[in-house]
């Protein structure tokens, strides 16, 4: 009988142990969330002391180093998401993805930012408003290029499920020929090449842009002028 009652003593006391754990573990998280944000505020530890940014070759680091400084001792705490956001919004999407590195010392911590910005492949024209535009469609603005050094898309809107097939396939194609106009419409899409656009050419619409189309493409390799229309299996030479 004693050590049945022992027994059940010991089980009593393992769950009150455990009751006991569960309860610190709870107590002990709602104090760190409570006063771990204020500890690193006015920790010098935690203070940013040296900023480095890399990879700015479009966007000037007046725009990018007031925002890592406001940012202070946040940059510990917040996600790389919620700060690529938080910069991609003032560069107006300019910026494709972030690197943070972060080395502490007693004298604080010192930030490299590392960026990677878009890279330019065109302007397009949507109904007269001017944007930059990235090999997989992504728009952002143009204060940070000169336009002129550009092919310039027109077009009423932009799909970015087809774009990246456009590019791939007929402007990395004719990267050496001077592409310096696209047209797109939902019937065609019609390139201007060469110094005075002499050469036009009429490719199928934006969603049947493909490998094929871009083996037509190398029959332009020779022409200087004229009309090409390659929407059909054989090319047409209009004049």
């Amino acid at each position: 009988m004693g050590d049945g009652k022992r027994g059940k003593g010991d089980k009593r006391l393992k769950k009150f142990v455990g009751y006991v754990a569960v309860i610190s573990w709870f107590v002990s998280m709602a104090f760190m969330g409570f006063y771990f944000p204020s500890f690193v505020d006015n920790s010098p530890i935690f203070k940013v002391s040296r900023v480095d940014i890399e990879g700015n070759n479009l966007i000037p680091e007046s725009e990018i180093r007031p925002i890592v400084e406001r940012l202070g001792n946040n940059w510990l705490l917040l996600s790389k998401e919620h700060i690529l956001n938080i910069l991609r919004r003032h560069t107006g999407n300019a910026i494709e993805d972030i690197l943070i590195e972060k080395s502490f010392s007693t004298n604080g911590v010192s930030l490299k930012v590392k960026l990677k910005e878009r890279k330019p492949v065109a302007v397009i024209s949507i109904e007269g408003h001017l944007s930059l535009l990235d090999k997989n469609g992504e728009l952002f603005p143009v204060k940070y290029v000169d336009v002129e050094s550009y092919p310039v898309i027109y077009t009423t809107h932009l799909n970015k499920q087809f774009f990246p097939n456009f590019y791939t396939y007929v402007m990395r194609e004719l990267d050496n020929l001077e592409l310096r106009e696209v047209y797109i419409s939902e019937d065609k899409v019609t390139l201007y090449m060469g110094k005075g656009n002499k050469l036009k050419v009429i490719l199928p619409p934006i969603e049947f842009i493909n490998s094929t189309v871009s083996e037509r493409l190398k029959i332009l390799y020779n022409l200087n002028e004229g009309i090409v229309d390659l929407r059909y299996s054989k090319f047409i030479l209009l004049n």
